[in-house]
Formats: C-alpha cells, structure tokens, sequence
C-alpha cells in the first residue's frame, strides 16, 4: 500500500460530511485456504465493488457468541459486513443485500478526552490510523479482527483534475523538503496514469467494552500490534470519536485527515474474510483450526447433499455416526422426528441403529439358494409407479447388465410396447422371448441373453415379492450379499424406491449411502442420483454419502460432477496419489493437499458451498464409549 499525501494538502471542502447512509449486508468468504487464482479474483472484486460505489463506508462488526455443547463451551467470534452509500445503487458482488436499518448502540456522552459512552452502559474508544507503513500482506486487516470490535473504512474515489491539484501540492512540497513520505509517488503517478483510481481513504478502530480499565489495556495491546505492522493509531479526541463512530470524518469544528492510494493498492485493505462456518441452527461438528467450533445447518445449503470421503481409517464412519446421532438428537429438540434410513454395505451403521433408533433389515445371499428374502424392487412396478421413467430403467439395465448401447433403442421400444401388458420384471422378460420367436429376431433373443441372469435367483429375488415399507428409521444391511453385481442391483434400486418415498412424504429425513464408490462407474446411477438430489432440497430430504478415495469417486465424469455439485463436503486423509484431483475437482491449495496427506485421524477440511475451513471433529466422551462398545460388541 502506497500513501500519497496527507490531505491536509486538498481543500477541506472534499471531506464527508454526510453520516445518513443506506446500508447492504455483504458476504464474507475464507482467504488463507484459497488458492492464489482465488484470491487474485476476490481481490479484483473488493478493488471493482468500491469502484462502482465510487463513495461509501466499509464497516466490519464482532459480536461473541456464546456456544454449548455437551461438556464443551466455546467463545464464538463472528464478524458481519456492511457497505453504506449515500445513494442507492445495485451493488452485483459479495452478495449485497439491502438491510432496513444498522442497528448500533448509540453515543450517549463523553466519559472523558477520549472515552466514549454508549447506550447499554458500554464504554467505547476510536482509534484512528494515521500513518502507513509502504507495504502490506494481503488482507493484514484479518490479522487485527480479533483484537477489535469494529473497524470502519470511509472510501471515496478522487476525480482526475483532483487528483491534478494534489498532484500539484506535492510537488510544490518536494521543492520545500526533503520528506521520504513521499518517495513513492512516482509509483503511484504512473498507477494512476495507466487507468487505475485514486482512493482519499480513513481508517478507524473501535474498541468497546464494559468498563475503561480493560477499554486501556486493550487499547495497549492493539497498539503495540499495530506498532509492529508499521502502523501508527491513537486515540482522537472525543467529539472527532463520536463523529467517527456515527460515520463522519468531521466534528462541528474539526476535520480529520485522510490517505491517499491507488485502487491496486487498495487490495491490501480487503477486509470480507469470514474463516468461520457457524450457524447457530445447525449441528455441531467440531473445532477449527483456529479453535472455534464448526456447526452447519445441512438444509440450509443450495442443495442437501453431503458428501464424506476418505481414506480407510481416516475417521469418516465414526464422524458420520456421531453426525446422524447429533442431528437426530437437534431435530427431537426441535419437535421434529427426522427417519433415517440408510443402505450400509459392510454393517458399519447397523452396529449402531439402537444411537439412531433404526430397524435393521438384513439382506443375506445363501449361497446356492439365492436371498433370505425377497425385496420386490422390480424395475417394471418401479416404473408403473412412477419412481423410475422408461428412460432411467432402460439406462439402468444397460449399465448393470453390460447391454451394449446399439440395443438401447430397441428394449426402450419393448418397454413401452408391453409395460401394458405385464406386471413385472420377469413377465416381461418371459414376453420379449415369446416376442422373438414370434418375429425370429436375433437381435430380441440376444437381448433376451443378457436379461437372462434377471430371472433367476438370487437377482431374481430382488425383484420379486413386496416392496419393502418405509415407515421409520431403517438401516438396509448388504454385509452378507457376496455377488458385486448383486450389490449395485440392490443398492441402485432400493435408492431409487427409498427416495422417492420420502420425497412423496415431504418430510424431514435423511437417506444416507455407504461406499457409493461401485455406483459412480455407472452413468445411469450417477445421473440418478443426482437429479434425487436436485429433488430433495425441496423436500427436506438430506442425501448423505460415504465414499472411499476422491480418486476412485472422480474416476469417471459421473463422480466428478456429484462431487462437484455436492454443497456440503467433508474430505478425510487422502493418499499422495490423490493430489490431483484433490486440486482438480475440490480447488484446493498445495498447502491444504499437503495437509490431508498428513492429516490425523478425524481431522479433515470441511468445504460448506464456497467456505473452506480446516476442521477436527470433536466426540464427547460418551459419544465415543458408545462408538466403542457398539462396534466392539457388533450392536
């Protein structure tokens, strides 16, 4: 950051005057995960945001919260942003909403020379920046949040002939002295003259607290950090504090000083980072890196997928256990029963349906004699009913039973011709054969060749019989079905049965999938689910999916479009080999790939739609007695 001038040297009549502003809430976003394409953009864009309102008022505001859960408390920093212009205006970027009013506590006296009293009995005091270090981090500002209550950045773009006159004064003190203030300027001259804005910029730091002892010490502690940037900040008199607090850089009878910087230098100031995922109606995850607690509201997102992936042993399963029983446990407090089903490969969850209050319904392959029971997902009853259209059944069949796609056409054909005709899966494999000894088609009976496994146990046990009922939690247990095959019969099925259940029902609920890493190699099961998906932010319905390796998720363009499109990501340790598409398919940065190579078990990152925070999920000690006894004692 370049200082040009202290605006002593520019006609008073420039200053801000004027504190009634019309106010816009902004989005904060993470800065230290991104990488530096991301950060070049958001910086971009705080430089072009105060470009296109020309004149304003930033203000950054810390409120405390205060968050329980179980044994652990936590002091909960979290920081809004606001935008004031004077005019309104449509501001396109960081998600500006206009905002009624910006409720603050306002001044009531003067305590002292520099202490302010506000409504609430809360004591105040404005330190205002002025002097500049020649250079800055990116985004310092971050770095000077916690030890403040607000900051407040008064911003007004400076018109060229201005720009002329100061240019002028300077040069007209050059003459005079020898100030190294100003060696920077040429700088800045040739910044300006290339098409970049001149900025006349006031920088302020509120402290507010309940008594002025520690008001002093604070104020002691911002000042030596603030030393050690380079920046020099003191307290102002008390009439130019008020003025400052209510926006306004002068009193009835003073004024103060302002600095001057050219837009490319104005990145530096960028404030908007948000490194917290808090949502005070969501579920508790754990802590940050930065010791703050993580709490997400799944149905608060775009769409209701949550995708959780790792390595093995990474902490995925024992995180996604806890996650069910904890969000089971806040929607009870809210009077809101939440049914849980889920399709659990390797009877990882059944060993806890007692935590999640779920049926377990176990599916076994006997060998020689097919299942244990049958579970009447035939893909014909799927389709009369609605569930699946003819499109996803035919796509299916293809994928699962390795039909080349030059029959497409043709069994699409016979599924509409005779979906009148039969009730299901096996009248209709019965009626294609008669249909291709009637028209001695080679083409029908080879079709008739690959669908033959279909009719004969154990997959025809799949289809036959009654559907399953879903009335309250259930965890489908898939342990014991040895046949690959089999597995991704039942899984892709049961899914679409299952969802479609809940979504006519409209109500609260979670569908959960373990390992869907078999499923994402079918583009049929893919697309399947994801257009569930699209279907269960309406509906309340959570997608929630436990994968193994980002790598073997992204293997095929089908994966890697759920993974992209999933608002909710937690990713577990990765091996080195996944470095890529960690980059690729998730964005993140070499520093944060290097850490979820090394990472401990439990700890991950956590990515909630454009946030990214680093995460370790945090068990209480009965939660993890019960993970325990449960797993060790198979429940």
């Amino acid at each position: 950051m370049n200082t040009v001038l202290n605006s002593t040297y520019v006609a008073q009549t420039a200053k801000q005057r004027n504190n009634s502003y019309i106010w816009y809430k902004l989005s904060g976003s993470p800065f230290k995960v991104l990488n530096d394409i991301e950060r070049d953009e958001l910086l971009r864009n705080f430089s072009e945001m105060l470009s296109i309102v020309k004149q304003g008022v930033l203000l950054v505001r810390k409120r405390l919260r205060r968050f329980l859960y179980k044994d652990y408390e936590f002091n909960v920093s979290q920081y809004n942003f606001f935008l004031g212009v004077q005019n309104p205006i449509k501001i396109p970027l960081f998600d500006a909403v206009k905002v009624k009013n910006l409720s603050r506590p306002k001044v009531e006296c003067y305590v002292n020379t520099k202490t302010l009293l506000l409504e609430g009995e809360l004591f105040a005091r404005v330190m205002y920046v002025y002097s500049y270090p020649e250079t800055f981090p990116e985004a310092f500002l971050y770095t000077i949040l916690p030890l403040v209550d607000e900051v407040i950045l008064f911003f007004k773009v400076t018109p060229k002939h201005t720009f002329l006159s100061i240019l002028n004064n300077i040069r007209k003190r050059r003459a005079l002295t020898k100030d190294i203030e100003h060696q920077n300027i040429d700088e800045i001259i040739q910044s300006i003259m290339k098409g970049n804005e001149l900025f006349e910029l006031y920088l302020a730091f509120i402290l507010i607290d309940k008594n002025i002892e520690s008001l002093n010490e604070r104020e002691k502690k911002l000042k030596s950090y603030l030393n050690s940037l380079g920046i020099v900040a003191e307290s102002l008199p008390a009439p130019l504090q008020k003025s400052l607090y209510n926006f306004s850089t002068c009193s009835w009878i003073f004024c103060i000083d302002g600095v001057y910087v050219d837009s490319e230098s104005l990145k530096a100031l960028y404030m908007l980072i948000d490194e917290n995922i808090y949502e005070p109606s969501g579920v508790f995850i754990g802590v940050s890196d930065a010791g703050n607690p993580v709490v997400i509201d799944v149905w608060n997102r775009r769409n209701t997928n949550f995708i959780v992936c790792g390595a093995p042993s990474s902490g995925k399963s024992t995180f996604t256990k806890i996650f069910l029983k904890r969000l089971i446990e806040k929607s009870r407090e809210e009077g809101i029963e939440v049914p849980v089903i889920g399709i659990d490969l390797r009877s990882e969850y059944t060993r806890i349906a007692s935590l999640l209050r779920a049926k377990v319904f176990e599916i076994v392959e006997i060998p020689g004699k097919g299942l244990n029971r049958s579970l009447g997902l035939d893909p014909i009853k799927l389709m009369k009913m609605r569930i699946l259209t003819i499109g996803e059944v035919v796509e299916i069949l293809l994928d699962l039973y390795r039909i080349p796609t030059k029959y497409q056409d043709l069994l699409k054909k016979l599924l509409i011709s005779l979906e009148a005709q039969v009730k299901d899966f096996q009248d209709f494999v019965i009626a294609i054969d008669i249909e291709a000894e009637r028209r001695r088609s080679p083409r029908i009976r080879t079709l008739v060749e690959y669908l033959a496994e279909a009719v004969v146990r154990p997959e025809a046990d799949v289809f036959r019989g009654e559907l399953p009922e879903i009335k309250d939690s259930i965890i489908f247990s898939l342990k014991d079905v040895e046949s690959w095959r089999l597995k991704v019969l039942i899984q892709t099925f049961i899914t679409a049965f299952i969802y479609s259940q809940l979504l006519a029902k409209n109500q609260t609920s979670i569908l959960f999938i373990d390992d869907i890493t078999s499923l994402v190699k079918f583009k049929s099961l893919t697309n399947h689910i994801k257009d569930l998906v699209k279907k269960g932010k309406k509906c309340r319905v959570i997608l929630m999916v436990i994968g193994g390796s980002v790598k073997d998720l992204v293997q095929n363009i089908y994966g890697k479009t759920l993974l992209k499109q999933a608002s909710t990501v937690l990713v577990f340790r990765h091996e080195s080999e996944a470095k890529n598409e960690l980059k690729e398919v998730l964005g993140l940065t070499d520093t944060e790939i290097e850490y979820l190579t090394q990472a401990p078990v439990g700890s991950g990152i956590l990515k909630v739609d454009n946030k990214r925070v680093l995460v370790k999920v945090i068990l209480t000690e009965e939660e993890l007695q019960l993970v325990n006894v449960a797993s060790s004692q198979g429940l």
